[in-house]
């Protein structure tokens, strides 16, 4: 049945009663003549020791800020169950905060406990927190039955050989606040939510008189939200775009995406990706716990270099910058030996170094050398994700996450003079960045030494551990190509010794990373790559 709790919150706590649906709830018992009831009647109502919600539909009413009050109502199809394995239906309309419920046997016990095992239920005591949950408005709780709300009751017996029962929940909510004053989140919609623990939140689970047993199966709960939440308020609006999930009760470390989707921003249409959050805490039975988040994305510089370029790529020409991808324009910096304008070589400007030392300039001598990134790339965890980004004014999505230097150090992977190949750097000929693609490089010249990405959500723990590489495309011959669907990073010198028209790039995919023995220095680099790698 549906009872009412009070849970008085601190405004700083990390568990606190919040709330959902501010629709007045009525009574919606059947009214009027009816035959006479066979078995056993029993009541549930409202009592200020409990929280719960019902069978098919139970739902709850809270409302934000702090000290408020919790309401429980009774859905229709809601049904309690007895250890016997009966059951019976609330006899309601609509929601309600009591509702009767009709048993097919007779009890005479004083008191009888019940089991409330969600909407779903084919035991009276198996529980199933769903794995996919649906919200379809924000601010409502109606899926929650579904989704796996449970509780248990002791039934007392009354004067006129009824029961009366008040419901004790067993279940955990969250409730999931978003705000935002980033104007291209502000233009999106949450169409999902994932919901991504260290340990099991979902799955099957016992239910007992005094909670839930078992270990469940899933470390993931996906929330949809029907045709998606708006997210342009920059100040926590629960009626707005407040979304609810069941999860099991005990402390979790979460990870949480939220999916939104932007059909205004990207040059190609549509587009669908994640800003991602996380929240670690004590997630309680009975209790609603709020979890607020300001969801941002980064937003990138427009500026590219050439390697070893003193000047950026469209350095006095930014008025015609080609900003997306297929956009050209003829004032780009010419190779070597190119004497025809716009497009001339500009020795010491906007065009690449000669050097076949290092990179003699900003952003390029920045960058890690060729064996530092094969530490990156061989014992990093190359992870890909659909994390949003903007640049040059255009939303885009698609990064790969790899580990930090000083990480890969602490498991024993990484050496400054030998690669992760076990070649010693040469300083002056480069023979190691020679023989390591002679070695392990595939294909025929330029040769490539490339690994896969993962797709496995990086985890609580993993927050700090690594740093994100977007895909932010390069600059080729005055045409802007790959953003949103690659990455290219430059190292910091050349491949060998002889070679003055090639380098070494770092160039990331959605299923591969790879570096590439030589590839034109005409090739651009986002500026923001130097302050990247971590």
């Amino acid at each position: 049945m549906k009872t009412i709790k009070k849970f008085l919150m601190l405004v700083m706590s990390v568990l606190l009663s919040v709330g959902c649906t501010n629709n007045e709830a009525t009574d919606g018992n059947t009214q009027g003549k009816q035959e006479p009831l066979q078995g056993t009647t029993f009541v549930g109502g409202i009592a200020p020791n409990a929280g719960a919600k019902s069978g098919t539909r139970t739902s709850l009413n809270v409302v934000l800020p702090s000290g408020t009050t919790v309401d429980y109502f009774w859905e229709k199809g809601d049904k309690i169950w007895t250890a016997d394995n009966a059951n019976g239906e609330a006899q309601i309309t609509t929601t309600s905060p009591t509702a009767k419920f009709q048993m097919g046997k007779d009890y005479f016990t004083p008191t009888v406990a019940l089991y409330y095992p969600g909407k779903n239920a084919t035991k009276y005591n198996e529980v199933i927190i769903a794995t996919t949950q649906t919200q379809t408005a924000p601010n409502n709780t109606q899926h929650l039955g579904a989704a796996g709300d449970c509780g248990t009751a002791t039934a007392h017996q009354q004067l006129d050989g009824t029961y009366q029962f008040n419901l004790d929940h067993h279940a955990a909510y969250i409730c999931l606040l978003p705000r935002s004053s980033n104007p291209y989140i502000q233009r999106s919609k949450i169409f999902k939510i994932e919901i991504i623990s260290e340990d099991n939140i979902a799955g099957t689970y016992t239910l007992g008189m005094t909670g839930l047993t078992g270990t469940g199966s899933s470390k993931t709960i996906t929330l949809t939200t029907g045709s998606g939440f708006e997210v342009n308020n920059t100040s926590t609006n629960q009626s707005l775009n407040a979304a609810y999930a069941v999860i099991a009760p005990g402390t979790h470390n979460l990870v949480i995406r939220y999916w939104l989707r932007n059909t205004v921003d990207n040059p190609s249409g549509t587009i669908e990706g994640t800003v991602t959050k996380y929240f670690s805490g004590a997630f309680v039975a009975n209790t609603v716990s709020p979890i607020t988040a300001n969801l941002d994305i980064a937003n990138h510089s427009s500026i590219y270099y050439q390697f070893g370029a003193k000047k950026h790529y469209w350095d006095g020409f930014e008025s015609v910058q080609p900003k997306v991808n297929g956009g050209h324009d003829e004032h780009y910096p010419g190779g070597y030996g190119d004497l025809t304008p716009p497009h001339q070589f500009e020795y010491g400007g906007r065009s690449y170094s000669l050097t076949l030392d290092y990179a003699w300039e900003p952003p390029t001598k920045n960058m890690p050398y060729f064996g530092d990134m094969t530490w990156y790339m061989r014992y990093g965890n190359p992870t890909y994700d659909e994390e949003l980004f903007t640049v040059m004014g255009h939303l885009y999505k698609g990064r790969v996450l790899m580990k930090k230097s000083t990480v890969l150090q602490t498991e024993g992977h990484w050496n400054t003079t030998v690669n992760a190949y076990g070649k010693t750097k040469v300083s002056y000929d480069k023979l190691d960045i020679l023989n390591t693609f002679l070695d392990v490089g595939t294909g025929t010249f330029p040769k490539t030494i490339s690994f896969p990405t993962s797709k496995t959500p990086l985890t609580y723990s993993d927050r700090d551990n690594y740093f994100a590489l977007p895909f932010l495309g390069t600059y080729y011959h005055g045409t802007l190509e790959d953003v949103g669907t690659k990455g290219f990073y430059w190292t910091n010198t050349n491949k060998d010794a002889y070679d003055y028209m090639g380098a070494v790039p770092l160039e990331i995919f959605e299923n591969e990373i790879k570096i590439t023995e030589s590839r034109s220095r005409g090739y651009a680099m986002n500026e923001d790559g130097a302050t990247m790698f971590k």
